[in-house]
């Protein structure tokens, strides 16, 4: 027994001097194990077709229209000529440059989504490895806590929502080393991912404010760390707070007009907090949100250990006062606040849990300093490793069955438009000029079907006769020359009070020339 444990103990240390590439060996096996290479060259599609195709649509608005960075453009003509803003559209904008080389594609923003994601995963392993030197208790530790379908899923996604994340883990990845190493350029570096992540995701602000209010609570008054005093580290980290907070807000405000000016509203979110609920309808959300979404942010085995997990940490924080157990502590309660805020979103968006996961990599982080300053000798052995890496391996097993069946499901708003997909190819063989405008009869998404034929236009969602008369001003006002019919819903009077003449079809697919001027 005592061989087979020096023997696990010599394969750490020779795992530990090679740990930056084992990481990406690993990763590289873990990505092959989870099929994301299979589900990279996908075009949209599983749940929530609509965000993804909104974040296409911002990619597809820079490469095919080639509008400056400031006036984001997108396929769907509610707004003048399609100008929008949402969040911040850097990695829409890189996107839309890589697909001026290779070619626009799905798999680009797939592509970048996954590179991000894999750098912040990186970054947490890099803060547990330095703080620990044990590559496997670190790889288990930043593996676990992201180890949910959510993660993979948006980590090969078009939501910013992973974009904010990556930049949010390489930010603290460089806090950490600043307040460690005391080297400046990682505190400048902390800043310019804070900020990005927050310009990203405004919601992801509370992780710089984070580590002022740290320091401002937890800082002691009389020591000096790395050569600076409490009130230099509170200049230092309030600046870099103040600098993400500023920078958000200017995007929100900038998007705001933006959308004003050109009439787009439908990017304009508010908040949905818990208070605007009774207490049957807060049950009956959060119910929801843990029975249908709960195994999607991890296994329920995970789930215990988390509790288990909270536990410990709760009785080293009373032991033991570090700035990490703080900054576990402080973060938990901003994301609680958070929660609270945009609770009601929670059920129809599990994205929103992103922003949760550095905590669960904080706990890890504390679970290291707690144990190894109260529980030495267990620490220094082989369980806390093994067992991070059991609770590994049934997450990922779940997470492949769980991607899998994501991919093959379409949601409710996706099904209509995936008879579209490539049909960009046969209007230019008709010689249909990208710049015409379409009408697209029975779309329930707003740049699905646009996206898929790579021309702007107007969905129309139903027959009503309110839908009727919108359509009517919007056509006399914008200009559509062709229609699409893509439901089995009729819409003959369309095609009767437009005099529109069939150009092509397919089965499930109308394709229409506008002739006629709407009726009076």
């Amino acid at each position: 027994m005592s061989f087979i444990i020096q023997s696990i103990q010599t394969a750490g240390r020779l795992l530990n001097k090679r740990s930056g590439l084992l990481f990406f060996v690993l990763w590289v096996l873990l990505a092959f194990f989870l099929k994301l290479p299979r589900y990279i060259p996908l075009e949209p599609q599983g749940i929530h077709f609509i965000r993804q195709t909104d974040g296409m649509a911002f990619m597809m608005g820079y490469y095919q229209f080639g509008n400056a960075f400031f006036e984001p453009r997108v396929y769907d003509l509610l707004g003048e000529n399609g100008r929008a803003a949402s969040e911040f559209p850097l990695m829409y904008y890189i996107g839309a440059g890589l697909a001026k080389i290779l070619g626009p594609s799905m798999g680009i923003m797939r592509g970048l989504s996954l590179l991000v994601s894999l750098l912040g995963l990186w970054s947490l392993f890099q803060i547990l490895y330095k703080e620990s030197q044990r590559f496997l208790l670190s790889f288990s530790g930043a593996l676990v806590s992201m180890l949910g379908v959510v993660y993979f899923y948006y980590a090969i996604n078009t939501i910013p929502d992973i974009h904010a994340l990556g930049f949010c883990m390489m930010a603290w990845y460089f806090f950490y080393r600043f307040y460690v190493e005391f080297k400046k350029s990682h505190l400048y570096w902390a800043t310019l991912f804070f900020a990005l992540a927050s310009l990203i995701k405004i919601t992801f602000l509370i992780q710089p404010l984070a580590c002022f209010v740290v320091l401002w609570f937890f800082f002691p008054k009389n020591d000096i760390i790395g050569g600076w005093n409490r009130k230099q580290w509170l200049k230092g980290t309030g600046l870099m707070a103040l600098i993400a907070v500023l920078c958000s807000l200017a995007w929100v405000l900038y998007a705001k007009w933006y959308n004003q000016q050109s009439g787009a509203w439908y990017f304009l979110s508010r908040a949905r907090p818990i208070w605007e609920l009774n207490g049957e309808q807060i049950r009956e959300q959060f119910t929801f949100v843990m029975e249908y979404w709960g195994e999607s942010y991890f296994h329920v085995k995970i789930w215990k250990l988390w509790g288990a997990v909270f536990l410990f940490n709760l009785y080293g924080s009373y032991k033991l006062r570090t700035i990490w157990n703080s900054v576990h502590w402080i973060l938990l309660g901003g994301l609680v606040a958070y929660a609270l805020f945009f609770f009601r979103q929670f059920a129809d968006h599990d994205y929103y849990f992103l922003l949760f996961y550095p905590w669960f990599g904080f706990s890890v982080l504390a679970l290291i300093l707690n144990m190894r300053a109260l529980f030495p000798r267990v620490y220094k052995g082989i369980f806390p490793p093994l067992l991070l890496l059991f609770f590994c391996y049934i997450g990922l097993i779940q997470t492949e069955s769980l991607l899998t069946k994501r991919f093959a499901h379409d949601d409710y708003f996706a099904a209509p438009c995936l008879p579209l997909k490539g049909f960009y190819q046969t209007l230019d063989s008709l010689q249909i000029p990208q710049d015409a405008r379409f009408v697209i009869l029975g779309d329930i998404s707003i740049n699905g079907s646009q996206y898929f034929i790579r021309r702007q236009g107007y969905s129309v969602h139903d027959t009503s006769e309110g839908q009727f008369r919108i359509m009517e001003n919007l056509r006399e006002k914008q200009g559509y020359e062709y229609a699409l019919s893509i439901d089995s819903l009729s819409f003959g009077r369309y095609i009767d009070s437009w005099n529109m003449k069939l150009l092509h079809s397919r089965p499930g697919i109308a394709l229409y020339k506008i002739e006629g001027k709407a009726e009076k």
